[in-house]
C-alpha cells in the first residue's frame, strides 16, 4: 500500500556470513573481516565520522538542552521562532552564549529539517555543559529543601533520564521531605487526638501509646534520611 509506505524511511541491513560452510556455531573472523572490507563498511564509518555522526531529533534536542538556558532568555528567543528547526538554531546560539566561550558551535552543529546534526567534539561538549548546569540547579534545590522546587527538578530528571548523583540525592531528599510533611499534616494530628478517641485510657496508657507512635514515626523518618544524611550533614531526624 503506497499510502502506508510513502511517509516511511528506508533502512538497509547489511548481512554478513559468519563462515563459508553455512553451519551454526562457527565464526571465521578473517572471512567476516573480508566481507566488511569489500562492502565498504569501514570507509562508510570513516566518512560518517568525518561528517556529522551524531543526530538528535529536533523535538528531543529542545527537550534535552533547553533546560540549561534561563527561562526568561529562552522564552524571549523562542517567541520569534515559528518552527522547531528555528528554535533549535536559536538554542545552539543561546548555548554558545551561556557557556561563555567553552562551547563554540561554528560548523560543528547544524539544525536540519528533522534532526540536529553534530560532530563528536560538540556532541560531548554540550552533554558535559548540560551536566554541569543541571548539577548546579540540583544543588541549589537540595540546599533550599523546598518541596515544590525539588518536585520540579525531579520531574525533569525523570523526563531527561538523568542519572548523576545530585539527581538521585534530590529524589531521595524529596521522598524524605514528603514523609515529614505527611507526619506534620496527618500523623501528628492523629497523635494529638489519642486522648479524645480513647477516653477510657488513663494518663499513663495515653502517654505510653503516644510515646510508642512518636518513636515509630522517628524510626521511619530516620530510615528514609539514612541515604542522604552524610550530604545534608545530619545524622538523624532530630538533627
Amino acid at each position: 500500500n503506497m499510502k502506508l509506505s510513502k511517509p516511511t524511511q528506508p533502512h538497509y541491513v547489511r548481512c554478513l556470513k559468519p563462515n563459508v560452510h553455512k553451519v551454526g556455531g562457527l565464526f571465521q573472523t578473517s572471512k567476516v573481516l573480508d566481507q566488511m572490507t569489500y562492502a565498504g563498511l569501514f570507509e562508510a564509518v570513516k566518512i560518517r565520522k568525518s561528517g556529522y555522526p551524531n543526530r538528535i531529533e529536533l523535538k528531543r534536542f529542545l527537550k534535552n538542552f533547553a533546560a540549561v538556558i534561563p527561562d526568561e532568555r529562552r522564552v524571549k528567543a523562542f517567541a520569534v521562532c515559528p518552527t522547531e528547526r528555528a528554535k533549535a538554531s536559536a538554542l545552539v546560539k543561546l548555548i554558545d552564549a551561556e557557556s561563555k566561550g567553552s562551547i563554540k558551535s561554528g560548523k560543528d552543529v547544524f539544525a536540519g529539517k528533522n534532526f540536529v546534526l553534530m560532530r563528536t567534539p560538540y556532541y560531548h561538549a554540550i552533554h558535559r555543559f548540560r551536566h554541569e548546569i543541571m548539577k548546579i540547579q540540583f544543588e541549589e534545590c537540595i540546599k533550599s529543601r523546598d518541596i515544590a522546587r525539588l518536585r520540579s527538578v525531579c520531574r525533569r530528571a525523570e523526563e531527561l533520564e538523568l542519572k548523576f548523583p545530585e539527581a538521585k540525592l534530590a529524589q531521595e531528599l524529596l521522598m524524605f521531605l514528603e514523609a515529614v510533611q505527611n507526619v506534620v499534616e496527618v500523623r501528628v494530628p492523629k497523635l494529638t487526638s489519642i486522648q479524645e478517641e480513647e477516653e477510657q485510657l488513663d494518663a499513663k496508657e495515653i502517654f505510653e501509646r503516644f510515646d510508642y507512635e512518636k518513636g515509630r514515626i522517628a524510626m521511619q523518618l530516620n530510615a528514609k534520611i539514612g541515604p542522604i544524611a552524610e550530604e545534608l550533614g545530619a545524622g538523624n531526624f532530630e538533627e
